[in-house]
């Protein structure tokens, strides 16, 4: 093959957008940081619009220390999950084996195309029935998932919010200060602040 073809086809290898599954890859944001929507289809019904809302906007703020920008840009019908260039934070009630979960695509270098969190209205509906405090564990599981978005892996560190599974206790404030510490490692150099 010609040099110049296999340049282009290595430029366009390194440019195309990869999925989540790829752990090699860290997500970067960049100057504009990440700018989100809210989809509240699917919602759980002891759940008001606002009260969501108002969890997820608290969630996101509670990362700005870590120093990347998280913008809430409005209501849209977009539904997460969806590999369409718009970050989407909501609701399905497909939810098995985890109460949430982050889907990403990025390019290869880690600059970051979107983010969607899903949020699976039936398990958290379910810690309901069972006497859990739902709204306490949707807080805790949103505030994880940020931490996906801003590209912490899990930590088996106690108290940190990116712990699988043990983040129940109510003492723990959320994000810790080494998720904190983390994510600003992993963004320094990507317009952190």
């Amino acid at each position: 093959m010609r040099p110049h073809i296999v340049a282009v086809l290595f430029c366009l290898w390194a440019t195309m957008a990869v999925a989540a599954d790829n752990s090699d890859i860290v997500l970067r944001w960049g100057e504009r940081g990440y700018v989100w929507y809210y989809n509240l289809s699917h919602q759980p019904d002891w759940l008001s619009q606002e009260e969501a809302l108002d969890m997820v906007r608290q969630a996101a703020e509670a990362w700005q220390p870590c120093g990347v920008t998280l913008t809430y840009a409005g209501i849209s019908v977009r539904r997460p999950g969806e590999k369409d260039g718009v970050n989407v934070v909501g609701w399905s009630e497909d939810g098995r084996a985890h109460s949430a979960w982050t889907s990403w695509r990025a390019h290869r270098d880690g600059r970051a195309v979107e983010a969607d969190i899903t949020l699976y209205a039936n398990i958290f509906s379910e810690y309901r029935r069972r006497g859990l405090d739902a709204k306490l564990e949707l807080r805790k599981s949103i505030i994880h998932e940020f931490g996906h978005v801003l590209g912490l892996r899990h930590s088996d560190k106690l108290g940190d919010a990116m712990i699988v599974r043990i983040r129940t206790r109510p003492e723990w404030q959320l994000p810790s200060d080494n998720d904190i510490k983390v994510c600003r490692e992993l963004n320094s150099g990507a317009g952190v602040r």
